[in-house]
């Protein structure tokens, strides 16, 4: 029997939470590869930009994003993608987001999931913020296939409402339709991730030129093994960016 390949992303850069389970070498996966070898890419990049307040009120929100791919036939490559935006000013929010690509059983066959949330908070509400993202691919007993699966979260807060409805909420939807048209682009899954993580980080870098300037402060990091999760902090503001590729 030919051996599963997992991978599970979310790491960090500049206070996140990191977690990693299997490396797997960055290839053009796809069934346009020359290569042969089965491989199950996983991607993760978590922004968040937020102040924390004093609890003011016990309203909640939970936002769920998730995406599941997969393929288990000859020459079949799925593609599934799915944003969510929310906006809220609920002091107390949840916000997953999952994205999961299997393959199985097959030859010449793969599976790219990419999932996008987006989640805007207000500046002055926000008391406890729980932010999760994962990706996980895998690949088992099968040939020349591969896996991607991507998770992109960002979680945003400002004061300026009419700015997030008109710039932010904007740029947004400009990233989640560049990426949508990745589904049709005859890319290669290395090209796709190559693609995606460059329209993802172009969107980072113009929030972070477009935002206030924060007292600094760095949230808690967890410990390695655990998935990309900011939990909430009775820090004033938390800014981080955390990016896993393998």
């Amino acid at each position: 029997m030919l051996p599963k390949i997992r991978a599970k992303a979310s790491w960090l850069r500049w206070g996140a939470v990191a977690s990693l389970a299997m490396a797997i070498p960055l290839a053009i996966p796809g069934a346009a590869s020359a290569g042969t070898s089965p491989s199950a890419i996983s991607n993760s990049i978590q922004y968040v930009s937020v102040n924390i307040n004093p609890t003011s009120g016990s309203q909640t929100a939970e936002y769920d994003d998730s995406v599941y791919a997969a393929s288990a036939n000859n020459h079949r490559a799925p593609f599934e993608y799915n944003f969510k935006l929310a906006v809220t000013s609920a002091p107390l929010v949840t916000a997953t987001d999952y994205a999961q690509a299997d393959v199985s059983s097959c030859s010449h066959c793969g599976a790219i999931a990419i999932a996008f949330q987006v989640v805007l908070v207000s500046k002055h509400t926000l008391a406890d913020l729980t932010a999760t993202d994962t990706a996980q691919a895998t690949t088992e007993n099968c040939t020349t296939c591969n896996s991607l699966a991507e998770a992109f979260q960002v979680v945003y807060a400002t004061d300026k409402w009419s700015v997030v409805s008109s710039e932010v909420q904007f740029a947004a939807y400009q990233a989640a339709l560049q990426l949508r048209l990745l589904q049709y682009s005859g890319l290669s899954t290395g090209q796709v991730q190559a693609r995606s993580t460059s329209i993802i980080n172009n969107f980072i870098s113009w929030l972070q030129s477009n935002s206030e300037a924060s007292t600094g402060w760095a949230p808690v990091i967890n410990g390695s093994g655990q998935t990309t999760e900011l939990t909430g902090s009775g820090q004033p503001y938390i800014g981080l960016l955390s990016t896993i590729q393998q």
